[in-house]
């Protein structure tokens, strides 16, 4: 089935985030539950990231924006490999190649980069607090959202705080990962994420006082931020 321009034009709102409410609901549904819709999506990934850095495009979503000389000649491009490379074989049994291997369905990369809303609402509650004393005010780095192209988090406090704090890591499906104790009246320190290797997705770390103290942690709370392995692979 072709793709329509209407459906090209929501396509590219999808990629660039800019799609919202109602129709973000439907498009997510049905990317969910019709494997055809997610073919032609992922096809049409690699056409349009193609025209993006390949041609010189415009980030812009809006089919006036992209020039058809950029993506006509993506569309050839992407044409020629499905020919060349996979002649006897359905864009249905296509995989991402990452360097060769390991390679991922687009199923797989939706599962893996499905962010947990929660955790999400957590992070922007955290990040628009007035309490300036709080963890959330406290931790400059890591940012959310943070890529980790070398399995590791780097983190810098403004303040040190008197007692030990506690590292949690997590994955996408809530799972612990890593607990980590954080010597007290530490500035400045490095999670190694080796045990990770070489997974990709959506990760989450929380960041906590770690006291029986109940004012100290009323006072500090806690923070969690987001961060990827493989950033460049989400499909949302």
């Amino acid at each position: 089935m072709l793709t329509s321009e209407k459906e090209l034009e929501v396509m590219r709102l999808f990629f660039n985030r800019e799609l919202k409410g109602k129709e973000l609901k439907e498009f997510e549904q049905k990317l969910q539950n019709d494997s055809d819709f997610q073919n032609r999506v992922f096809v049409e990934k690699m056409v349009f990231e193609a025209a993006m850095e390949l041609f010189g495009e415009t980030t812009s979503t809006s089919l006036q924006s992209v020039s058809s000389i950029g993506l006509q000649k993506a569309k050839k491009l992407t044409a020629q490999l499905e020919e060349d490379l996979f002649e006897n074989e359905s864009w249905e049994d296509i995989e991402v190649d990452i360097d060769v291997t390991p390679t991922y369905t687009l199923q797989e990369l939706l599962d893996f980069f499905k962010p947990i809303e929660h955790f999400e609402s957590a992070n922007r509650r955290s990040q628009s607090t007035i309490d300036k004393g709080g963890l959330s005010a406290l931790v400059l780095s890591p940012k959310a959202e943070i890529d980790c192209p070398n399995f590791q988090l780097d983190f810098q406090l403004s303040k040190a705080l008197p007692c030990d704090l506690e590292l949690t890591i997590f994955n996408n499906q809530e799972d612990v990962l890593h607990t980590q104790i954080i010597e007290a009246n530490a500035l400045n320190f490095t999670v190694s994420l080796s045990f990770l290797r070489p997974k990709v997705g959506k990760y989450y770390w929380r960041l906590k006082a770690n006291t029986r103290n109940r004012a100290i942690r009323t006072r500090y709370k806690s923070v969690v931020r987001s961060f990827f392995l493989n950033k460049g692979l989400n499909p949302f």
